[in-house]
């Protein structure tokens, strides 16, 4: 795959965060900025560049171009964006203790005379305080956490008879890992977060109905997005890659291995990846 392709897909990835933050489905998006649900399609499995004029409509809608496609906040949507999050963190983790209101009557004296007893309602509010980069994740890390549970909910929704969406989806990731918000992951659980998310991708792309159930070429993509990213974090892996596959399937590229060789090869790369990493 080459580094253009490579960078559509980013795009592509970006572009699909992008309509999720924002709550749109793939229909309504389609209708917003005035193109059919297969345009849209195109663009987000990376067949097709997004014409400028399409780019102003969705920038238009919210849409934050500028990190769609150079993966750029722009500044005046990333502090919106941060404060929305640290906004639902907080929401998430209020604890409410509340007493319901109560009336009792009481007979005084000889009982002529009846006093009510009122018990007033005493609320207590925790409001938890998020420290983004200080002792929580950063923005940069919670949108790549956003990004995985995005993928999840995409490729759940080709594969399983019945998908969850992407409160399903999050519920159990926080009940994972013990918070009330994705927001209030700490810095150091950040790393077991993302495996737990790529595990099950994984999981989910390994499921004999996913070649066939994923539209166009996205289960191969999907895997060739999984090789790049990990050469970009363990640089070593590309010789050792390149080097595996022409000596078990005589090929100089990932591109010209065929569905079975993508899925050895991708196993092979994962568990060397583990291997490495266990070392360091």
């Amino acid at each position: 795959m080459s580094d253009e392709n490579a960078m559509m897909e980013e795009v592509a990835d970006r572009l699909i965060s992008e309509r999720v933050r924002l709550g749109y489905s793939k229909a309504d998006f389609a209708r917003e900025i005035d193109i059919t649900r297969n345009t849209l399609r195109t663009y987000e499995i990376a067949q097709s560049n997004i014409p400028s004029n399409i780019l102003v409509r969705m920038g238009s809608l919210g849409v934050d171009v500028m990190y769609v496609l150079f993966n750029q906040r722009n500044p005046d949507q990333a502090e919106s964006l941060a404060e929305q999050t640290r906004r639902e963190g907080e929401k998430s983790a209020e604890q409410m203790i509340s007493g319901n209101t109560m009336s009792n009557s009481v007979i005084a004296g000889n009982g002529s005379t009846i006093n009510n007893i009122n018990t007033t309602k005493h609320v207590s509010k925790t409001v938890a305080d998020v420290k983004p980069g200080k002792e929580h994740i950063t923005d940069e890390q919670a949108s790549a956490i956003q990004k995985l549970v995005d993928d999840i909910v995409v490729i759940e929704s080709s594969v399983k008879q019945k998908p969850r969406g992407h409160k399903a989806v999050w519920t159990a990731f926080n009940r994972r890992m013990k918070i009330p918000s994705y927001r209030l992951l700490r810095l150091e659980q950040f790393d077991d977060a993302c495996n737990y998310l790529r595990s099950t991708v994984g999981r989910l792309m390994k499921q004999k109905n996913a070649r066939k159930k994923l539209p166009g070429d996205e289960w191969r993509n999907r895997k060739y997005r999984y090789i790049h990213a990990s050469f970009k974090e363990i640089p070593e892996l590309e010789a050792w890659f390149k080097k595996h596959i022409k000596a078990k399937f005589k090929v100089n590229s990932k591109a010209d291995l065929s569905d079975d060789e993508l899925e050895q090869a991708y196993t092979s790369l994962s568990n060397k990846k583990r291997e490495l990493a266990k070392r360091k």
